[in-house]
């Protein structure tokens, strides 16, 4: 699988999912901002190599704005094993436990989530389609 050669066509799928989110209030921008994707995703395009870790928190802090629940409060301890887990940035654990728990991203056959790994546009499109899954739940 190689890298995302990042282009338009993913951040619109983004921007589609972000703008069914239940901040209709706020600008497309805003909402970027908030959910600290500004670094990764401009106005047009996704302009930065996104780690799979960085993923997970991006999806489900969308989980969290369209389901109304305060991801903060979510205790993460003892839920999952994650064989790699110490090389998983510790601001970011909580989103890939969580991500993993409502299988919207894997661990390899191993147990390893494998944080730092560039995600491909199959992986980018498979796990927004798994969120949007979820999400439609509600």
């Amino acid at each position: 699988k190689a890298p995302i050669e990042f282009t338009t066509a993913p951040a619109d799928s983004i921007k589609k999912v972000l703008n069914k989110a239940k901040s209709h209030k706020k600008s497309y921008k805003q909402r970027n901002h908030d959910l600290g994707m500004d670094e990764i995703f401009d106005t047009y395009a996704i302009t930065q190599k996104i780690k799979k870790e960085q993923l997970a928190a991006i999806l489900m802090k969308i989980y969290g704005e369209k389901t109304d629940l305060d991801l903060k409060r979510i205790s993460t301890k003892g839920q999952i094993f994650i064989q790699d887990e110490y090389d998983i940035d510790k601001k970011l654990y909580r989103y890939v436990v969580l991500s993993i728990e409502l299988d919207v991203l894997k661990t390899d056959e191993s147990l390893k989530f494998v944080p730092e790994k560039i995600i491909t546009y199959g992986e980018l499109i498979d796990s927004f389609n798994r969120l949007i899954n979820i999400i439609g739940e509600y």
